[in-house]
């Protein structure tokens, strides 16, 4: 049929019936191209050529990492019952790890696949870190090997093993005599692990490093730090354990409800001596065993008599004319000051032929705290189980209701009998809490030898007053009422520092106190009486004093210990409260740095009283930076506590 339609249409509607025929047609299958398959073989060949060399040395680094860790797991999971077939088995652990990890080291450098990979920067960082770790585990292996010297040595000289002593101090001088010589290259190896361990990326790491680094972490952490350390205090040790012969030191068992300048009353103390290792029995008493007779009379006797001690004027009114004896000896808030006095009151009213070296004072959380350590320990004397949980109060209760302060003395007993069997992890864990307790002052130490004091010193178990870099408080409380109120007593302090153009400090200090939760003393409700002294900066003006004074006593300012002091007597009713107020004027430094340093220190015995520091800057001035303790904070108002000493500082900037 003929149309008038236009060619183009005739021709495009030809072409689409065209097309609609072909696809109803059935589809031939395509051939797949024989030169793909062939490519894509080859390619996979390759690959794996270049891959399985890599993965055998990504899977040798990790059984290197898995030797290291039977190695250590030898060594420290036998503890005391170590054998000399375990120090040969981890031995060969140690050996065949470094091995591992210099192959797997070769692997890296030379294999085709960590080379392409390492073209991209992203690649590169993973090959160079997984050096580093071939590294570090060959500095750890090498320090392992130095680790089984000691352990034979441990096990030839009977510290663990079949046979192994169990004396502490002797032990402790034994392990001193393993470790010292091979002390300098398990140090030269771990210092060099730990400085590879620095050039590590802190993140973006693939399988299997990260889980590798934390491996290494968690091993390397401190461990070097802990060894300079005891490179540093082994002469101290040794004096300590009478390596140059017999040694005796005072305990003071602190009673820090009843707190007094250095943490609490001497209610007890104890007797412990080594002689070239060897630990004697612990001895514990209550001190009326040696301020007392017989007849419970005072051993020094009364003013007038040929032994009277007169005591610090404060004590007349609680001890009348009896002598100062060794209960009250801790009258200063200066540590080695009250060591020194104790010492001189136990030479001068002991019974018994033994003269002390050193004193260290402990209080009830120290004890507590090592109950962690121990475990719950049964007290035959009191037939109780004493607890970390139930030590402080359940003795508290035992002494404010008249049982006796022997209880605490029994309970020291115990604890020291069983720490000396405590193994290699228990001491570890021992030392960690000795560490924590004197950085919180519940551990003082004094030794007479300066050998045995550079490791006191250096753990920061002195109590001494600290020096100030320029502006402080030290808050003292002494509990003058023979009542063990200080375990109820809260205390809130704060101190608002306005610094005035010319860059001195008008301070206005606030001590609060709350004995809205005292219990009876016995029968009694009796007031709570307390010496109050304030240690200022040296040279600081006293404007004015508020709620210190009684006993027809002013307050007074004093120089002691080099510092300014504002002492007096501060009481209040049974369940009541107190306010002091104390303003005081502190000179500008003379460097002008703009930097305010504020140093509180913590008084022992006490456990995190609430503190507020406030800072007011004249008009114009701007705070630029604020830390405590090292770390830094946002504002001008600091909230935080005494559980240790607080060094604050404020930095800023006076109007250009």
């Amino acid at each position: 049929m003929l149309t008038n339609r236009p060619p183009s249409q005739v021709i495009a509607r030809e072409a689409v019936a065209a097309m609609a025929a072909r696809d109803r047609l059935p589809r031939r299958r395509r051939m797949p191209d024989i030169r793909l398959l062939i490519g894509a073989g080859i390619l996979a060949i390759v690959l794996a050529v270049i891959a399985i060399p890599a993965i055998a040395t990504l899977f040798t680094l990790k059984a290197a990492g898995d030797d290291l860790k039977a190695g250590a797991t030898r060594l420290e999971g036998k503890g005391l019952a170590l054998t000399t077939p375990d120090t040969q088995a981890a031995d060969a652990d140690f050996l065949r790890a470094e091995q591992r990890f210099l192959k797997a080291e070769a692997g890296l450098r030379t294999d085709w696949a960590f080379a392409l990979l390492s073209l991209l920067p992203a690649g590169k960082r993973q090959v160079d870190a997984a050096i580093i770790l071939t590294h570090i585990g060959t500095r750890i292996g090498r320090a392992g090997h130095e680790g089984v010297r000691i352990a034979d040595t441990l096990i030839a000289a009977k510290v663990v093993g079949p046979g192994a002593r169990r004396n502490p101090g002797d032990t402790a001088l034994a392990v001193l005599d393993a470790v010292t010589p091979r002390l300098e290259p398990l140090i030269a190896e771990l210092a060099a692990a730990d400085a590879e361990r620095v050039r590590l990326p802190g993140s973006g790491l693939v399988w299997p490093l990260p889980s590798a680094v934390a491996a290494i972490d968690s091993r390397l952490g401190g461990v070097v730090p802990a060894l300079q350390n005891l490179r540093v205090i082994e002469p101290s040790l040794r004096e300590l354990l009478g390596a140059n012969g017999p040694r005796n030191y005072l305990i003071l068992q602190l009673d820090s409800a009843e707190i007094r300048p250095t943490g609490g009353f001497i209610g007890s103390f104890g007797l412990i001596g080594f002689d070239h290792g060897k630990m004697r029995p612990y001895e514990s008493h209550a001190v009326e065993a040696l301020d007392f007779d017989a007849k419970a009379k005072p051993v020094l006797g009364q003013a007038g008599g040929p032994r009277y001690v007169a005591p610090p004027t404060p004590f007349q009114l609680l001890i009348n004319s009896d002598s100062w004896e060794l209960r009250d000896a801790n009258w200063s808030p200066d540590f080695p000051t009250s060591a020194r006095q104790a010492e001189f009151f136990f030479n001068l009213e002991k019974r018994q032929p033994v003269s002390v070296q050193g004193v260290l004072s402990i209080d009830p959380t120290v004890i507590a705290d090592i109950l962690t350590v121990t475990g719950p320990i049964y007290v035959p004397e009191t037939k109780q189980t004493v607890t970390s949980q139930n030590f402080f109060y359940d003795t508290l209760v035992d002494v404010h209701t008249g049982v006796g302060k022997s209880v605490i003395s029994y309970a020291a007993k115990a604890i020291m009998d069983r720490l000396g069997h405590l193994g290699p992890s228990g001491l570890l864990h021992l030392l960690a809490v000795v560490q924590r307790d004197c950085e919180s002052r519940s551990i003082q130490a004094y030794f007479d030898d300066p050998t045995a004091q550079v490791m006191v010193d250096r753990y920061h178990c002195g109590g001494q007053i600290q020096p100030l870099k320029s502006d402080g408080v030290f808050v003292v409380d002494t509990n003058m009422g023979a009542s063990k109120d200080d375990y109820w007593v809260a205390r809130r302090f704060s101190v608002s520092l306005q610094v005035r153009p010319d860059g001195s400090v008008r301070h206005t200090l606030r001590l609060h106190y709350d004995g809205s939760k005292l219990v009876p003393n016995g029968n009694l409700t009796l007031p709570y009486r307390d010496w109050l002294r304030v240690y200022l900066p040296a040279g600081a003006h006293v404007v004015g004093v508020e709620g210190i004074g009684g006993h027809g006593l002013r307050p007074q300012t004093v120089t002691d210990l080099g510092r300014t002091v504002v002492q007096g007597w501060m009481e209040f009713g049974f369940q009541g409260s107190s306010d002091v107020k104390l303003v005081y004027d502190v000179n500008a430094e003379a460097d002008s740095r703009h930097q305010l340093d504020f140093f509180w220190q913590k008084q022992a015995g006490r456990q995190g009283d609430p503190i507020t520091v406030s800072l007011q800057l004249p008009p114009g001035w701007s705070l630029t930076q604020t830390r405590v303790n090292g770390a830094p904070l946002q504002g001008s108002t600091i909230r935080s506590d005494l559980a240790v000493d607080r060094q604050l500082s404020f930095s800023y900037q006076p109007p250009p």
